[in-house]
């Protein structure tokens, strides 16, 4: 579809960039409920996902809490493990996620709280998941902190959060993929190496580190690596702070376009026990 779009671009400069790259669709910032959704449908976010629920050993009777459930997009898999005699809680601080989550299923318990404080009794749950959420948090130390309070001596976590330092986009113009990286890192999440720093945080408040694997999420098509990385997006944003210069951006965004496109985000999935 995009042969040769990189050579024809030289003649015609940027409007015809924009314009080529606004017909692909080029994601805005997303509503962050559908957005989790979303990536619960990709092949790689299944996968992570699917892994996840196994390491937690679901069965009847267990206690669990969903610690940042977003839109509830685990809770009703989360509750048919764990009946009959279970008991599945989704916390979130967003009540709109919360009313998302409320269409999932009646059945669900819901609690709006922050990570850092819990509005939860001491070791109340079982099993404890986090999916996406402690690279949002202002401190994921408190947050380990909290999580392990409110699960019972011997309970077990499952932590799956990104790792945006090992964040890859293949291209020619390998000096903006680098930038467009390091921009992602330091400006666009807030703790964006969290995924290989669990282990050691567990460590340090308590936790014993019982596993570590690394899941790929991988993108060949443009407007997926869009949606999920923000090409578009926050390249823009990083020539506006500084990382990349316009050019640079243009002919590294036409080549991604062009295509083949290889963009690889990596999920890294922690085990913790209590």
């Amino acid at each position: 579809m995009f042969t040769g779009l990189t050579e024809a671009l030289r003649g015609y400069g940027r409007s015809v960039l924009n314009a080529v790259v606004t017909s692909h669709a080029i994601a805005g910032r997303p509503d962050s409920a559908a957005y989790m959704e979303w990536v619960a449908r990709l092949s790689g976010g299944a996968r992570y996902k699917q892994r996840a629920h196994e390491l937690l050993q679901l069965s009847p009777g267990l206690r669990i809490f969903d610690a940042g459930c977003g839109p509830g997009t685990d809770l009703e898999h989360l509750r048919r493990g764990v009946v009959p005699g279970g008991l599945v809680l989704g916390l979130d601080r967003d009540e709109q996620m919360l009313v998302r989550a409320r269409t999932q299923s009646s059945e669900q318990s819901l609690a709006a709280g922050d990570l850092e404080s819990l509005p939860i009794a001491d070791e109340k749950f079982d099993r404890v998941l986090t999916d996406r959420v402690l690279q949002h948090v202002s401190s994921p130390r408190s947050s380990l902190q909290e999580l392990r309070r409110v699960c019972r001596p011997g309970g077990l976590a499952v932590m799956c959060e990104p790792d945006w330092g090992a964040l890859q986009v293949e291209s020619v113009h390998s000096e903006a993929s680098d930038a467009f990286a390091r921009y992602t890192v330091d400006r666009v999440v807030r703790n964006p190496v969290i995924g290989r720093q669990i282990g050691r945080l567990g460590i340090e408040t308590g936790w014993t580190r019982e596993d570590v694997e690394v899941m790929p999420i991988v993108c060949t098509d443009f407007e997926t690596a869009d949606r999920l990385v923000g090409l578009g997006r926050n390249s823009a944003s990083a020539v506006a702070d500084g990382y990349l210069q316009q050019d640079q951006r243009d002919a590294w965004l036409a080549y991604l376009v062009d295509g083949p496109l290889y963009v690889c985000a990596t999920l890294v999935i922690t085990c913790l026990r209590n």
